[in-house]
Order: C-alpha cells, then structure tokens, then sequence
C-alpha cells in the first residue's frame, strides 16, 4: 500500500512552526502526513527538511525529504523561495507563492477587469492633485501600498467650515488643517519611502450606528476548485470608522438580516464577485489556494471590494460562537495540498 504524502507547512519563523502546525493538525487529512518547516530548515544540497511533526500527542523533529506539496504560510511580496521549492518538488507544488499583496497593483488588476465596477477611485498619492482629489470627492482614505491592520492608514474629510479632518486609523486621533496649503504639505510628508494610495472614500452602511465592512474568504478544497468558506462581518466600536481594530467578528447573514430589504441577492453577489477576483488575482501573482477580499456597502446598497489580502487571519474567527463549518477554514488548505500531492509530476 502506497505511504500518505508528506505535506509541508513553511512558516516565518522556528518559532512559530508548533503554533501553526496545531491549528491545521486538528483539521487534517489521515491520508497526509503534516509537518512544519521554516526556510531555515531547509538543506538543499542535501535535499532534506528539519521540520516539526505531531505523533503520538508528542512534538518531534524529524527530517524529511521534499514534500509532494507545500503550504506557504510566510508573508512574502516575491517568489523566490517558493519557486525555488517548486524547481525541487515539481512544478506547480507550492501555493500562496506570493501572499503579501500590493494594493496598487491589486487596483489595477481589478480596474482592467469586468469588476471594474466594484473598485472606487484609487490614484497614488504623487501622481494626482490630492487637494483637488479632496474638493472632488469630499472623503478620500491614504493608504500604504503594502500594509496590514490598518497601519498608517488616514480618512481625510472636506468639512463644511471648509476645515481639513485626517483621523489615522489606528489611533483615532484627528488633526485639522485650517488650509488647503497646509494640508499640501502634510501630505507631502506621508509618503517617506512608502507608495500611498489615494483612495474615493465612501458613506456606507452602518448597523446599530457602526460601521461594518465583508469579509469573503475564499478557498481551494479537494477538487482544486476555489469556494466560499466563510462570509463574515467585522463590526466597529461606536464613533469609528475602522474595522481594523473591531468590536466583534459576525456571520455576514446576521447583519442582512438587519438592513433594509433590496438586498436579497447581494449574497449570491458576494460569492460571484469574490471567485471571480480570486481567479484574478492568481492569473496575476501565481499559483494560489486562499484569498480573502473586503467589502463594504455603501448608503445606496452597492457593494465595493474595499482590499484583497492574500494571508487571510484565520485568528478573526475564532471567537465566534455560531460560527457554521469552522474546521472548514483550516480543513481546506491541507485539503488542497492532498489534491496537489496527487497530480501527475511536472517538470
């Protein structure tokens, strides 16, 4: 009887291969064998990985040789490790070959698409006249083309006094500008050695008087086909507009149960919208088997894909109490690196 393949799990750190390796140990497959591993493991003259493996309720190293599939779990903007583990194990063995997106480029992917509809006005920031931006669209967000969890991310609003407002998202605190000369030169500051974006702000949707945003996960299974595996909503603290930094994590169905009827197809909406980008986004990036994409929906009732993320936190799932198909989550991935250990080698 032919052995279950070794499956691999490449990870940032040592010191993190226990802590990922025990989520996706209770969801995994019995026909695998699971382990994980950091770029520093591997020996590759030797062809051989130092990895961490669960038997028998032990932790154990153990070395390896290369496995027939491989999850990347670091948070990488380029391929070279993982094309490189590919040119070892076959092509087309590794996923999430790239995971840390850039906003801009993902713009422009979308942009050029057919969902060209469902992305707001993006410019980066140098490029356009912000001040005119801002006179244009009233509310505008500057963001980092690379950036998590809503660092150094601003909302800038035209008020009615003819004031300047710009909120740092993950502070909260406001600065007023009292002119447009003044605000011209706060954002010449920004940018650093960082590409901003300049992104139309939207009015959208709130529940309860909080702001919420959509959160689509999607992912490959057995078939190698993607799907949705969960729809959620982030919901904000009174009086602010992040969702970065939430008040609680929810089932999507729960605040649509709560909005004013004319939505009764924005769920098949969200999960057309969402396969659609993710196809996209690997076409673009390479191969891939999860992506998360951000929504909001805005005073009008329309949808807008706010960001994709190529890591999606897992971690913002796990304090939901009702929660349908939560192993799925975790389940999925090991899932699609089975289907990939089975297919024929490539050269």
């Amino acid at each position: 009887m032919q052995r279950s393949p070794f499956i691999g799990i490449l990870v940032g750190k040592r010191a993190s291969r226990k802590s990922v390796l025990e989520r996706y140990q209770k969801s995994y497959d019995a026909r695998v064998r699971l382990f994980a591993f950091s770029p520093l493991d591997i020996r590759w003259k030797r062809k051989r990985i130092t990895g961490l493996y669960l038997k028998g309720g032990q932790w154990l190293k153990g070395t390896f040789p290369f496995p027939r599939a491989v999850y990347n779990q670091t948070y990488n903007k380029v391929a070279k490790l993982t094309q490189r583990l590919d040119r070892h194990m076959g092509k087309d063995r590794c996923f999430n070959v790239i995971n840390n997106f850039n906003k801009w480029h993902m713009y422009q992917m979308l942009s050029e698409s057919f969902l060209q509809h469902y992305v707001p006005d993006t410019f980066l920031l140098g490029q356009v006249d912000i001040v005119k931006e801002l006179q244009k669209y009233q509310l505008l967000y500057i963001k980092p083309s690379y950036g998590n969890r809503g660092e150094k991310v601003y909302r800038v609003e035209w008020m009615k006094n003819g004031e300047i407002h710009i909120t740092l998202q993950s502070t909260a605190k406001t600065y007023i500008c009292k002119t447009k000369e003044e605000f011209q030169r706060l954002s010449e500051k920004w940018t650093g050695h960082d590409t901003f974006l300049v992104q139309k702000g939207l009015r959208v949707s709130q529940i309860d008087q909080r702001v919420f945003d959509i959160r689509v996960l999607v992912q490959k299974g057995s078939d190698g086909e993607w799907a949705i595996s969960a729809i959620t909503s982030r919901v904000a603290y009174a009086n602010s507009f992040t969702t970065s930094i939430c008040k609680e994590v929810v089932e999507f169905a729960a605040i649509l149960s709560h909005l004013a009827q004319g939505h009764a197809n924005i769920l098949l909406i969200l999960q057309r919208v969402s396969i659609s980008a993710a196809r996209l986004v690997e076409a673009k990036v390479g191969m891939l088997g999860e992506v998360s994409i951000d929504f909001v929906l805005d005073e009008a009732g329309k949808l807008w894909i706010i960001e994709l993320n190529g890591s999606p936190r897992k971690s913002i799932y796990d304090d939901m109490v009702n929660l349908r198909d939560r192993q799925v989550i975790y389940q999925r991935p090991i899932e699609y690196a089975h289907y990939l250990s089975r297919l024929r080698k490539k050269s």
